[in-house]
C-alpha cells in the first residue's frame, strides 16, 4: 500500500509569534538526550548530504567509525586520535585535519552550532562506532 504523509500547517499571526514558536521547538529539541539530539541534527543541519551512518563513504567520511579511540591517518600523512577532540575540531575547522581521499569541501560550523548541539553530534558519532 502507498504510504500517506500528512503535512501539518501552522499559521502564525505575526513574526514575533512565529519566532516564539521556533524558539519553543528549539528548546524542546535541546532537551533531547545527546545521542538523539545528534541524530536529529544529522538530518536537520544537512550532515546526511555528505556523511553516511552505515559505513559507506560519500563526499565526506562515514560517521560510523570503528576506529573510535584509535589513531587515524590525515591527508598530510600525520596521525591523530579519532575522539571527541578530533570530531569537535572537524566540525568547527574541517580543513585543519582532513582525511585522505575526500575533497576539502566541508564548511566550518563555527558560530552556527550551540555547545549542546556539538556535544550531541559527538555523542551520536561515538554511538555509531560498533
Amino acid at each position: 500500500g502507498a504510504c500517506l504523509r500528512r503535512a501539518v500547517v501552522v499559521v502564525h499571526k505575526d513574526l514575533a509569534e512565529y519566532k516564539r514558536y521556533l524558539d519553543d521547538k528549539l528548546a524542546d529539541q535541546m532537551k533531547l538526550p545527546p545521542v538523539e539530539l545528534g541524530k536529529a541534527l544529522y538530518e536537520k543541519k544537512g550532515c546526511n548530504q555528505c556523511h553516511t551512518v552505515d559505513g559507506t563513504p560519500r563526499v565526506g567520511p562515514t560517521w560510523k567509525q570503528p576506529d573510535w579511540g584509535k589513531m587515524i591517518q590525515m591527508s598530510d600523512g600525520k596521525t591523530v586520535t579519532m575522539d571527541e577532540n578530533y570530531v569537535r575540531e572537524s566540525i568547527l575547522s574541517p580543513l585543519a585535519k582532513a582525511r585522505p581521499g575526500f575533497p576539502p569541501s566541508m564548511p566550518s560550523f563555527e558560530g552556527q552550532l550551540k555547545e549542546k548541539e556539538i556535544q550531541g553530534l559527538i555523542a551520536y558519532i561515538k554511538s555509531l562506532k560498533q
